[in-house]
């Protein structure tokens, strides 16, 4: 699969917006029941501008993930801002999500495990 390029027309704040997510991951890993975290959106494709927010799907075991999804989430879904900055933040149970077959729009959205960044 060949990825389109992005060029981008404001400058290009990817480098501070990843160092804000690796300051942030141990926090992120830290919450109980995470299993994995990935870096999406087009942060994950190396460009973000100053309107740009980190987006990233954080797996969870799927008793963790039940219990998030009962309002019991130990940090606010979706967009949030964290440590000053705008983050998207989806959450997915990593059981569930391993019996989905994936489709190239899944593995393309799925992006980079954070061990990349």
């Amino acid at each position: 699969m060949v990825r389109p390029h992005v060029q981008l027309t404001t400058t290009n704040h990817s480098a501070e917006l990843r160092h804000h997510l690796r300051a942030t991951l141990p926090m992120l890993q830290a919450l109980p029941g995470v299993v994995g975290i990935t870096l999406n959106g087009g942060l994950a494709r190396g460009y973000g501008d100053h309107l740009s927010e980190i987006d990233v799907t954080i797996y969870l075991t799927p008793a963790h993930f039940a219990q998030w999804q009962r309002q019991q989430s130990p940090l606010a879904l979706g967009i949030t801002k964290i440590r000053g900055q705008l983050y998207d933040i989806k959450v997915v149970d990593l059981a569930a999500e391993q019996t989905t077959p994936w489709s190239d729009n899944a593995l393309w959205d799925a992006s980079i495990p954070f061990t990349s960044l």
